[in-house]
């Protein structure tokens, strides 16, 4: 993973204008109480990849397993297709909705990138359409910008586990915030799980998608289907 400058590409099988049937109603499965912060569950679990839309309207979420429309708040989750899974990008351009299935890490485990679209969606992801193969997208993760141009972003981290043990662990993923030239630690609620993307709404609130889990000696642990994937979003624009 580190040092890849190539793109993993993922199969990706999808059939051209699909539309899902499936939708599931969730219960709160435990208390989650933040003055600042809203949390909701995904309901197939793994890992969060990325979101686009809105959570007032419709939210367009990808897993590891398969990719969701949020409505109701974050109640609903409709399945837009049992094949579109694993995508860690969603790329917004106006009112259409892109998949991206490939993504790369930088030489200096700085930068993730997302990048390359087989379909996209102009119905919030009802629907899905072959994308035009002339059109490459590839877009930076990780890295958002507020309202009040200040910049937000996950810093990745490996090295050694709290024992001092290995070299090349992956650890925990950080979230800072640059305004005006000063860049500080960035106050989040997200504690037992690793953030994996960021993304800022149009009314400017903040979403952090997350996955996986640590270990004792503070070392990465890759989620699993049988893993909550949680969305953490801001109550009010960052």
């Amino acid at each position: 993973m580190k040092g890849c400058y190539f793109f993993l590409f993922i199969g990706l099988l999808i059939t051209s204008c699909e539309k899902s049937e499936t939708s599931v109603e969730l219960s709160e499965e435990s208390v989650f109480i933040n003055k600042d912060w809203d949390r909701i569950r995904i309901p197939d679990g793994g890992q969060l990849q990325a979101v686009a839309g809105n959570i007032e309207d419709t939210l367009l979420v990808s897993t590891l397993y398969n990719t969701y429309m949020v409505t109701k708040n974050g109640k609903t989750f409709t399945l837009t297709s049992k094949h579109l899974n694993n995508t860690p990008g969603l790329y917004v351009s106006q009112d259409t909705i892109y998949a991206l299935f490939g993504s790369s890490y930088d030489v200096k485990y700085e930068k993730y990138y997302s990048g390359g679209s087989n379909y996209y969606t102009v119905d919030k992801g009802l629907n899905w359409s072959l994308a035009n193969h002339n059109r490459y997208i590839r877009m930076l993760n990780g890295v958002v910008s507020t309202k009040n141009n200040a910049s937000i972003q996950l810093n990745y981290h490996v090295g050694a586990d709290k024992k001092g043990n290995g070299s090349n662990f992956v650890l925990r993923t950080t979230i800072s915030k640059t305004e005006n030239g000063l860049t500080l630690p960035f106050a989040h609620p997200v504690v037992d799980e690793q953030p994996i993307n960021l993304y800022v709404d149009e009314n400017g609130r903040l979403y952090i998608p997350t996955g996986g889990s640590f270990s004792d000696t503070g070392v990465y642990r890759s989620a699993s289907i049988m893993s909550p994937a949680y969305l953490y979003i801001s109550k009010k624009p960052i």
